[in-house]
């Protein structure tokens, strides 16, 4: 399975740990369909908005998949859902659930990239 990743499970970030051993794919972003929160320590990716994401694919076991669910909190924190990139490529992400998006628009990381 392929997923695509944005914030602290990026190479160089805290929680890459769990996703090290399996294979990177390359970096890229998605359509202009999101928006980005900044939520402190890591960032939350939400549906509905007008921003590109930026971030990273990877080709995942289902070890692996089976322990990003669990760090997400999926389905209850993060959802697992299937996304395009620009290119038209099909991944899954992690999507905040609504019930968590910040009131304050002033936490939108504008730019797409944590």
């Amino acid at each position: 399975m392929k997923v695509f990743v944005y914030g602290s499970l990026k190479r160089g970030h805290y929680n890459h740990y769990l996703i090290k051993d399996q294979k990177f794919l390359r970096e890229a972003q998605t359509r202009k369909e999101f928006s980005l929160y900044d939520l402190g320590s890591f960032p939350a990716m939400v549906e509905n908005g007008s921003s590109s994401i930026v971030g990273e694919v990877y080709q995942v076991d289902k070890r692996a998949l089976k322990d990003l669910d669990r760090l997400e909190s999926h389905p209850h924190f993060y959802r697992r859902k299937e996304i395009q990139l620009d290119n038209g490529e099909k991944v899954l992400t992690y999507l905040l659930n609504d019930e968590y998006i910040p009131p304050s628009k002033s936490k939108i990381i504008r730019n797409g990239k944590w």
